[in-house]
């Protein structure tokens, strides 16, 4: 397989960072999304669990050979508006691979489904270009 993974962090080694917001606290709990990848001779194929998140709430970015994902579960309940005390979570998932192929990134494609974010890399030959020598 030529996508290299980041070793994952287990979900109990989850990392939380307390932000102050008046008299509540708001909390984030990062976590690494489990990913099914599957490669064919034209395509790349990454799947992961995003449960919770919203289609506005992830950013997909490639940037020289790198996958970037990132998202955001928030707990938006209205009735906890007015409470004396809230610990609100935000649950962010958080993953980057390295892709070991050159792929095309304006043909990526990215769909949401049932807590499933299904992202389609089309795999394409790196650029090669012939460097012409010349004698003085």
């Amino acid at each position: 397989m030529s996508v290299q993974i980041e070793e994952k962090k287990s979900n109990n080694e989850v990392q939380s960072e307390t932000k102050a917001q008046s008299n509540n606290a708001r909390r984030e709990r990062v976590y690494t999304p489990l990913v099914n990848i599957t490669e064919t001779e034209k395509e790349i194929y990454v799947h992961a669990e995003m449960p919770g998140v919203a289609e506005s709430d992830i950013d997909l970015s490639i940037e020289k050979g790198i996958l970037y994902l990132e998202g955001r579960r928030r707990n938006e309940d209205q009735s906890l508006a007015k409470s004396e005390h809230v610990e609100n979570f935000v649950d962010v998932y958080k993953r980057k691979f390295q892709l070991g192929k050159s792929v095309d990134v304006d043909q990526t494609k990215a769909e949401l489904s049932n807590g499933i974010l299904k992202i389609t890399m089309l795999k394409i030959e790196p650029v090669k270009k012939k460097i012409e020598i010349r004698s003085n």
